[in-house]
């Protein structure tokens, strides 16, 4: 987890993936009929409810919040992505979380986050805003450039990647990620990738 000032730890509440809070905004996910269902200010107030509790328990400044507007993992999808998360984005940007963590979809024909959609949420949300999702190091330095970005994650390319720094520095060629050896197996996948000549 990314640390704060000192040895203090800020912890991300992972709202995102189809996971449960995920699965309260999006509007084709969230069926229910009280009063954290149906309008969006409702879908809303779960994700409310545990931001501002988490918050008040280990202080806002260590609390991120990771957010999937575009993907349909776990059949979290909603109707109108751009208006609910624009909208979560403000909320916690009046709740005064550390981060936000935009999980862009990334698989091969996955729907491209409009520009217009990352200008809107940097201009929405005033604290550190996170990007990832199959980046490469252009695409990061134009998210970067654009300020739709403050930081770019990037996570299967360091399981592959162990000097993943050091190769996007110098534009050096990537080692293919084996994701047949991910999530199980034996010891091979995960400490063995080779590391860019000097």
């Amino acid at each position: 987890m990314p640390r704060g000032r000192g040895t203090r730890r800020r912890r991300r509440r992972h709202r995102a993936n189809g996971y449960l809070i995920n699965q309260f905004l999006d509007s084709q996910a969230n069926n229910r009929s009280d009063g954290y269902g149906g309008s969006l200010p409702r879908r809303l107030r779960f994700l409310r409810e545990v931001a501002e509790a988490v918050a008040e328990t280990i202080g806002k400044d260590r609390v991120g919040v990771r957010l999937a507007p575009l993907t349909t993992l776990q059949g979290a999808v909603d109707d109108t992505p751009q208006a609910t998360y624009l909208a979560a984005a403000r909320m916690l940007d009046e709740i005064g979380v550390a981060y936000i963590h935009i999980a862009e979809a990334d698989w091969d024909d996955a729907p491209e986050m409009p520009a217009a959609f990352k200008e809107a949420l940097r201009l929405i949300y005033r604290g550190t805003m996170i990007y990832s999702g199959k980046y490469t190091a252009e695409r990061a330095e134009q998210a970067l450039k654009n300020g739709w970005a403050d930081l770019i994650g990037f996570g299967r390319p360091f399981v592959a990647n162990p000097d993943l720094p050091k190769r996007l520095q110098k534009g050096l060629a990537l080692n293919q990620l084996d994701s047949g050896k991910l999530f199980g197996g034996g010891a091979a996948g995960y400490t063995d990738y080779p590391r860019a000549a000097e």
